[in-house]
C-alpha cells in the first residue's frame, strides 16, 4: 500500500440499524440543489417529494420519494 497513489471505490454498503423511530432532520436528496430549508420529522414521515413544493428553488430535481441528505 506504499506505494499506492489513487484507489477506486466500486460500492458502499454502510448500514444503519435504529433502535425506534426517531427524530430526523433532512432536506431532499436533489441533484441540482441543496438550498432547500431542513425539514424535522420522524424516520417513518420522511417524504423527500415534499421538496417539490418550495417554489423559491428554480431548478429541482428530487431524486425519490426517500431519497434524502442529512446533517
Amino acid at each position: 500500500m506504499e506505494n499506492q497513489r489513487y484507489f477506486t471505490i466500486m460500492g458502499e454498503k454502510t448500514e444503519f440499524r435504529l433502535t425506534g423511530d426517531h427524530k430526523t432532520f433532512w432536506i431532499p436528496g436533489d441533484f441540482d440543489s441543496n438550498e432547500y430549508p431542513y425539514m424535522t420529522s420522524k424516520l417513518s414521515e420522511v417524504d423527500a417529494e415534499k421538496g417539490q413544493g418550495f417554489f423559491e428553488i428554480s431548478t429541482r430535481r428530487i431524486i425519490a420519494h426517500n431519497a434524502v441528505q442529512t446533517r
